[in-house]
């Protein structure tokens, strides 16, 4: 779900996109990424979804792929001369 981590909820092109889906056995409503093309994806972006952490970072940044991590961690152990693991998350698989 990219509810409350993306500004989707305030985007009205991608209104007809709000669905609800069974998470482990609860009807859950709202916003979905695999509902949405790459394309899409990169037109959002990224907001603090905790209010007790810095907000003035909210809308200034796209969504990364997978690549654009893997590539900028890459770049980072070679300019740091150290090596930073990813540890990807999946949600409900």
């Amino acid at each position: 779900m990219i509810d409350d981590t993306t500004d989707v909820k305030s985007r009205p092109e991608f209104g007809s996109k709000k669905t609800t889906k069974t998470l482990d056995g609860i009807k859950t409503t709202g916003f979905f990424a695999n509902d949405f093309t790459l394309a899409e994806i990169k037109t959002l972006r990224a907001i603090q979804p905790r209010a007790s952490r810095p907000q003035q970072f909210n809308g200034q940044f796209q969504i990364p792929t997978l690549q654009e991590i893997i590539e900028m961690v890459q770049g980072e152990n070679s300019r740091r001369a150290r090596v930073v693991g990813i540890y990807p998350e999946t949600k409900h698989p």
